[in-house]
């Protein structure tokens, strides 16, 4: 007895000569086919039965998936749709921008951020002046100086991931206050052992205002006693009186007789995968942004007393916040791997190669 719901799967012979024939009712029961059988042939008007399940024909050929790959390797940002529109427009293939997608994925291309790499980052130019400071840079340390790298960031409270999770089909949404207010801007130093200086400054920077970070900078390597060192600076406007700034607090740190030899150096243009302090801000930034998370509500809902206006608060719990952070992301392990991650990219810049985009 054959199981309830199977199908018994008839010749396709059988059912051509059923069809075919003048009395194919009268055949298909002398040929043991039942009449519905028969019925749904006649009907269908056909004896050939419609192809069900198995693999579906695949519209996209490798082809066609070259071409695509060759239009995002030229234009990454380019849109599913704008993909599409560009296979119809060479080919005459017509296809879903799901479809494109989903032979991207099983080519291991995936949607990410988009980074921007300016056009003069890696021009020759500006490669031969990277070479030029990281081979002044490696024979330096490999003189047993300390280096030492410098830089700024800034951050306001409007600082947020630029990601972030909701249900399907509704916005991921973060109430801020109405405005930024001032920027915090951060000056740090570090060495491969330790944060060397941090400080913060409201508004912008001046050069008066880095002579007066340069005299901490000195004062940090005195008080570690690094008496052979080299800080890294980068070409920020305010750097414009750097050397004679360094050379004025060298010759004042001298004159209690103690040899100290600390250079200061500048780096090339567009050399910030060479920089170590670059990863301390990444990693400054992310704490930051998770404190802020975590502090939100004292942030958004401070009010203004008789001894505190509401700006000199909020820039107060910002001031709190940098400094935390600063030292929980100054520990040795962070900054040796901070150093050693930017070690091969230095190797690499010293033979003239081009300068790897993000870390």
């Amino acid at each position: 007895m054959a199981r309830r719901g199977s199908k018994k799967r008839y010749d396709d012979d059988l059912l051509r000569r059923i069809y075919e024939s003048d009395e194919p009712y009268d055949l298909g029961k002398l040929l043991g086919v039942p009449k519905s059988t028969v019925a749904t042939m006649l009907k269908r008007g056909t004896p050939v039965r419609k192809r069900r399940g198995g693999v579906k024909p695949v519209k996209m050929t490798e082809a066609h998936e070259e071409f695509v790959i060759s239009l995002i390797e030229e234009w990454p940002d380019m849109s599913l749709q704008e993909l599409s529109d560009r296979l119809y427009a060479e080919f005459g293939l017509r296809v879903a921008p799901q479809t494109v997608s989903r032979h991207l994925d099983g080519r291991c291309f995936t949607l990410k951020e988009l980074r921007v790499e300016l056009a003069s980052v890696n021009n020759e130019t500006n490669k031969s002046k990277r070479k030029d400071w990281s081979n002044i840079y490696l024979n330096l340390i490999s003189e047993d100086y300390v280096p030492i790298f410098e830089d700024e960031s800034n951050f306001n409270q409007h600082i947020r991931r630029g990601k972030g999770r909701a249900r399907k089909g509704e916005r991921a949404i973060a109430v801020m206050p109405t405005t930024r207010g001032s920027n915090i801007n951060c000056i740090a130093s570090i060495s491969p052992l330790q944060l060397l200086s941090f400080s913060t400054h409201l508004g912008s920077l001046k050069a008066v205002d880095f002579e007066r970070y340069l005299n901490e900078i000195a004062e940090g390597l005195d008080r570690f006693e690094i008496r052979k060192a080299v800080v890294n600076i980068d070409n920020a406007p305010w750097h414009c009186k750097a050397e004679e700034q360094w050379r004025t607090i060298c010759e004042r740190f001298s004159q209690d007789g103690t040899s100290r030899d600390w250079k200061l150096i500048r780096m090339a243009p567009y050399s910030f995968s060479c920089s170590a302090i670059e990863l301390f801000w990444s990693a400054f930034k992310e704490g930051v942004k998770r404190e802020f998370r975590e502090r939100w509500a004292e942030i958004l809902n401070s009010m203004p007393t008789a001894a505190e206006t509401l700006t000199a608060r909020r820039n107060r719990i910002l001031t709190d916040v940098a400094q935390r952070q600063s030292v929980i992301n100054a520990d040795v392990r962070k900054l040796q791997a901070y150093f050693q991650k930017v070690q091969g990219v230095i190797a690499k810049a010293s033979n003239g190669e081009d300068m790897p985009i993000g870390r």
